[in-house]
């Protein structure tokens, strides 16, 4: 079947036509496809590479703008607080005060070395925090003692890089709600420049949580968070939050899919990078808070952003190359009647081959390069076949000369053979008087002494008979010769 089709390509130029046609129409058309598709596609990347930007500098900002609430109205009362170091029973009124004038802190504690007001026991801290029931009452607890604070993470970090720092989300532990806060710590210094306490203020992960977690730029994306150790501290999954550097796997493993994102989170980097997203293709987009050290992210499977692409490229390219096949078609079509003339003039020239010259091409009332080309045809089968007709005509005439002239020989050579036998007899009928007459002029040259008058008179009068018919029969010879009569 594959022959015949090739077999039938090779003798129709209409099918070579209509394929290279296609060929060409569709090597330029996926060309242009690739072209537009591929700034198509960088173009709706752009697009949603933009979207996801808006959304986390947008979220970053408002963010961003509470810390650095939290940030500034700490350090107001920090200069309150280190120049009041004597008076310790103030520092309950200093944190209500404090909760009460920023609606973003949901506590604050004043916490000091074990020891450093031995009139209030080993471990000394002030404690406000808003109430669970009444978020506009403060209630202000006292620690002289009862509770060892130092292990806590709101104390311990910052009290040991002895600067102001936001700490990772954890669980407070000093209040019957067990909420999820971040704290901001600034240490506190006396007068001799020695850390001798940390003023601490807390904010409620649920604000943010609520802010990341409503941040879809996409259909099925979602938003986090990473503290600046790598563990999750924001996630639509809750069971993930708990999980301590669930992400220093990636970070350890040079081969894992979200190595070089998690690197560059952790280093406070503003970029994206491709991941696995539930085993499919997808986009992560990530940039650090400016004061906390955290990264914001937004996860995006790929096909969020290119799925309607994706769809319209299939769709694209089925109709791109249902119209190749159809303009093959009409290009076929068109070009089958187009050459129709054509077929005519190889099928006359094949009858031509075989010697038959009658079979004339009709004129075509076409002015294009075939219609002149069938018209000369035409005429060129009408002129062979007058020269031919000519040729025939002239064959005829020779061939009945040539019967004639065959016949005329026929008669010449039997004419030439009768007067030969002629000749012959005419010959053998003059030797015999010849012979005679010869004969008698021997015997008298051989008996001339003997030969009377009467014997010599007879042999004279032979002589002279014999001498006769051989004149009347050279004369007969040669009348015929002359006359050419048998």
């Amino acid at each position: 079947m594959p022959r015949a089709i090739v077999k039938h390509i090779r003798r129709s130029l209409s099918s070579q036509i209509s394929l290279w046609v296609m060929f060409i129409s569709l090597f330029f058309g996926t060309l242009s496809l690739i072209i537009i598709f591929s700034h198509a596609r960088r173009s709706i990347y752009e697009v949603a590479e933009n979207k996801a930007w808006q959304a986390l500098h947008t979220t970053e900002l408002i963010i961003d703008n509470t810390l650095n609430d939290v940030e500034d109205a700490l350090h107001i009362f920090h200069w309150y607080v280190e120049h009041d170091l004597d008076h310790p029973e103030r520092f309950g009124e200093v944190l209500s005060r404090l909760v009460e004038s920023n609606p973003n802190i949901y506590g604050s504690a004043i916490a000091f070395e074990p020891g450093f007001y031995p009139q209030h026991g080993i471990y000394h801290e002030v404690y406000a925090h808003r109430s669970s029931k009444d978020s506009s009452l403060v209630n202000v607890f006292y620690n002289e003692g009862n509770q060892p604070y130092t292990n806590q993470p709101w104390y311990y970090i910052p009290l040991h890089q002895e600067e102001s720092v936001w700490i990772d989300p954890f669980v407070d532990g000093e209040n019957e709600e067990k909420a999820r806060i971040t704290a901001y710590g600034i240490p506190l210094h006396d007068n001799n420049g020695n850390t001798v306490g940390i003023l601490s203020a807390a904010i409620k992960m649920d604000r943010f949580e609520e802010l990341v977690l409503s941040m879809k730029p996409f259909p099925n994306s979602h938003s986090a968070v990473i503290g600046k150790d790598g563990h999750i501290m924001i996630h639509p999954d809750s069971t993930l939050v708990s999980h301590e550097k669930i992400l220093l796997d990636a970070k350890d493993d040079v081969n894992h899919y979200a190595h070089l994102a998690v690197i560059s989170m952790l280093s406070g980097q503003v970029g994206n990078n491709n991941i696995q997203v539930n085993g499919e293709p997808g986009y992560v987009f990530y940039r650090p808070f400016k004061n906390a050290g955290w990264s914001i992210l937004i996860v995006c499977p790929k096909n969020d952003i290119f799925g309607a692409f994706n769809v319209l490229h299939r769709d694209f390219i089925i109709i791109c190359i249902s119209s190749v096949l159809l303009a093959g078609l009409l290009c076929f079509l068109i070009c089958r009647r187009q050459f129709r003339p054509l077929r005519r003039l190889r099928k006359a020239a094949y009858e031509i081959a075989k010697g038959n010259y009658d079979d004339i091409v009709e004129p075509s009332p076409r002015t294009d390069e075939i219609g002149y080309l069938q018209n000369t045809f035409g005429n060129m089968q009408k002129s062979v076949r007058m020269h031919i007709d000519r040729a025939e005509k002239r064959s005829s005439e020779l061939a009945q000369r040539n019967k004639d002239l065959e016949v005329t020989y026929k008669l010449a050579k039997e004419a030439d053979r009768i007067k030969d036998a002629f000749i012959q007899n005419m010959t053998s009928t003059i030797e015999r008087p010849v012979k005679d007459i010869c004969s008698i002029i021997q015997h008298c040259c051989d008996n001339l002494s003997q030969i009377d008058e009467d014997h010599c008179s007879r042999m004279t009068a032979e002589i002279k008979q014999n001498a006769n018919a051989t004149t009347q029969m050279l004369d007969q010879l040669i009348n015929v010769a002359d006359k050419k009569e048998i």
